[in-house]
């Protein structure tokens, strides 16, 4: 082959060579995908000596106000009636509105937060609500009609008369493992150095307040099957703080939403 100007060129030597993208469109693409992901955690932010004594304050006030509504719950569950805290009874029906509330929410706080890596954790939350709500219901078994009846107890269901029972194991167990990947997606070691470098605004005051509900509804459970009989309405004072627990639970997510986890910048485009 030769060239214009009549000189040999060799076939080796010619050679494609892709064209290369300017400098600054690079640095920019980059720039957007980091701001995407890893810059949304932002580890460079303090917290306010005025926002860390305001936060200890209000979750301190939560814990007090938890520890006083304990008595007073305990005293109205033993004196309602006791078809209160039956299967599909107005406790239970309560109690089953707020985890779908909860799960609603999470998904409203997902799609909020949907420029934000936080988005994954949020769908992890509705995933775990919605499969509190599925144990609550006993995977459906609720709405169909009771096995049996007893004056005490009220009706009883058993999850066992469900077709797809053998498929319940595996369907809680893709629900989990579908919130632990949108963990993974969350940037975990992101997520869990951020939440420590705010740990002022940790919302402890529901958490304990849930913690301490549950074991309540725990021990009313056991205390149901006590031979002396000690503990009235057990069914309805279980279910009373049962509930709480989710409450006081729903408060500490919503918490970590508005305060702990909030952005400190608006958000980038994608």
């Amino acid at each position: 082959m030769r060239a214009g100007n009549g000189s040999a060129i060799a076939a080796g030597d010619i050679k494609w060579r892709a064209p290369a993208l300017p400098l600054s469109l690079t640095r920019t693409a980059l720039q957007e995908t980091y701001l995407a992901t890893l810059a949304t955690w932002n580890l460079h932010e303090s917290v306010a000596p005025a926002q860390r004594r305001l936060a200890a304050a209000l979750q301190g006030i939560q814990l007090a106000t938890a520890l006083v509504l304990a008595p007073i719950l305990y005293l109205i569950g033993t004196r309602l009636p006791v078809h209160a805290g039956w299967e599909n009874g107005p406790v239970e029906m309560a109690q089953n509105f707020l985890l779908l509330c909860a799960a609603l929410g999470s998904m409203g706080m997902a799609l909020l937060r949907r420029r934000h890596a936080q988005r994954h954790v949020w769908w992890a939350a509705a995933l775990l609500w919605l499969l509190l709500l599925g144990r609550e219901l006993s995977w459906g078994v609720v709405l169909a009609a009771p096995l049996s009846f007893d004056a005490v107890s009220g009706p009883f269901y058993s999850s066992r008369a469900l077709v797809y029972r053998p498929l319940v194991p595996y369907v809680a167990g893709l629900t989990l493992a579908m919130a632990a990947l949108c963990l993974a997606w969350a940037q975990p070691r992101q997520l869990l150095r951020y939440a420590w470098h705010r740990r002022a605004l940790l919302p402890w005051g529901m958490m304990l307040a849930c913690l301490l509900y549950g074991l309540a509804a725990t021990y009313a459970e056991g205390a149901q099957h006590d031979a002396s009989g000690w503990l009235r309405n057990g069914q309805v004072v279980e279910e009373i703080f049962e509930t709480g627990a989710y409450y006081f639970l729903a408060r500490a997510q919503l918490w970590t939403f508005l305060r702990w986890f909030r952005p400190a910048a608006p958000q980038k485009n994608e």
